[in-house]
């Protein structure tokens, strides 16, 4: 173990084990050690000085006069941590402890400008940092200090006045066309996950709320299905939790072949259930590994790719099944309300403006059917043309 010295009072970082890469920043504070950690050697340091301003401002909880820092660490234990999804929680702890703290962290709250929040989105973007990380690290901040607000630590919103520039839109380069998506299920067919692909393109379904379905969520005598829960990772373990919002609860109708793959996949799972024995899990989950357990999604993600080079088609992300389901159902002219509904959105203007992305198929057509409509009167207009225009003499 290899210690940082520092003076009495000052706190410490070190190493454990020594050449793990595993760092930790310890400080006294009214006689309770605090240790933050395990993180990078660099994020020590960092850690070590939120530990001061908690300590400088220990007396200041509650009021405007505490650091920003030491706000957002209570709001992350006291608001988020209990009341939202973990994976959530994470991804607000991440933008806190690797964008927000380090720039910002040692304002106290109620001086903290709207001046200050717009520097440092801008030195986000200048680093090199996508759109979307720097529109997420707002988001984060703005949603944290909304809560400022309410609690009355600070009289208006410094992050409503920012603007940063907006992630690019309508992105069509992860989105399967139909004989691609075909290609795909061809090319998983001897997986023994294959239903997954077939119930994943067929309803446009999270991973996480495939992976976490149940026998007794699904329903093949009526062909449809019961979203109730999602599968997630939660302190290193599998578990089924919470769905992402309200809406994200909602019972599907299965399309034919998604039926017969889910029938032919539940045959499969009990003959390897059958040959477990016992050992077996009952967890009465529909996708399991061969022995019963909870898949994991970077298993998944690892056949999903092979599946991909296999039949010849593009790097896309797994989620990108879902923007694909949702440009079929637009495709087929499902409207959008029906559409909201099968994809579990909270708004119908989510389902358009983020999923349903216009294919180059869906403009030629476009063009065709305007061809269709004036194309025809336009030719005969121009074969009238030369008669109204006064002859020319010869050169």
């Amino acid at each position: 173990m290899r210690m940082s010295r520092r003076a009495n009072g000052e706190g410490s970082i070190y190493e454990s084990p020594k050449g793990s890469g595993r760092w930790y920043a310890t400080l006294f504070i009214d006689g309770k050690r605090h240790k933050r950690g395990p993180v990078s050697r660099k994020e020590a340091f960092q850690k070590l000085q939120e530990l001061h301003a908690l300590r400088e401002n220990r007396g200041e909880l509650g009021t405007s006069r505490q650091t920003v820092a030491v706000f957002l660490e209570a709001w992350l234990r006291d608001v988020v941590k209990p009341h939202l999804r973990p994976k959530t929680y994470r991804t607000y702890a991440d933008q806190v402890r690797l964008h927000i703290v380090p720039a910002v962290g040692h304002v106290r709250l109620d001086r903290l400008s709207s001046q200050q929040v717009q520097r440092f989105l801008t030195a986000m973007q200048e680093s090199g940092l996508s759109a979307s990380t720097v529109n997420q690290t707002r988001r984060t901040l703005r949603t944290a200090l909304a809560q400022a607000r309410r609690w009355r630590l600070i009289l208006e919103n410094p992050v409503d006045h920012v603007r940063v520039a907006a992630p690019e839109s309508g992105r069509t380069g992860g989105i399967l066309r139909p004989a691609e998506a075909q290609s795909l299920l061809d090319a998983a067919a001897d997986d023994r996950l294959q239903a997954l692909y077939v119930v994943s393109l067929a309803l446009g379904l999270r991973q996480g709320e495939a992976l976490g379905l149940t026998w007794s969520d699904v329903d093949l005598d009526k062909g449809q299905l019961t979203i109730r829960k999602q599968l997630q990772r939660v302190d290193g373990v599998l578990q089924r939790v919470e769905p992402k919002t309200r809406r994200s609860r909602r019972t599907i109708a299965l399309p034919t072949f998604a039926v017969i793959a889910l029938r032919q996949h539940r045959t499969r799972q009990l003959e390897e259930r059958l040959q477990v024995g016992p050992a077996w899990p009952d967890n009465d989950l529909v996708f399991t590994t061969s022995v019963g357990t909870p898949v994991s999604a970077r298993n998944v993600l690892r056949s999903f790719k092979r599946h991909l080079r296999s039949a010849g088609l593009p790097d896309i992300r797994w989620h990108d099944l879902r923007h694909t389901t949702a440009s079929f159902l637009a495709m087929q002219g499902v409207h959008q309300r029906t559409a909201m509904e099968i994809l579990g959105h909270s708004t119908t203007a989510m389902t358009t403006e983020i999923y349903t992305h216009v294919m180059p198929e869906w403009q030629r057509d476009a063009a065709s059917r305007m061809n269709d409509l004036l194309g025809a009167s336009g030719a005969r207009e121009s074969q009238l043309l030369p008669a109204l225009l006064p002859e020319t003499a010869d050169a």
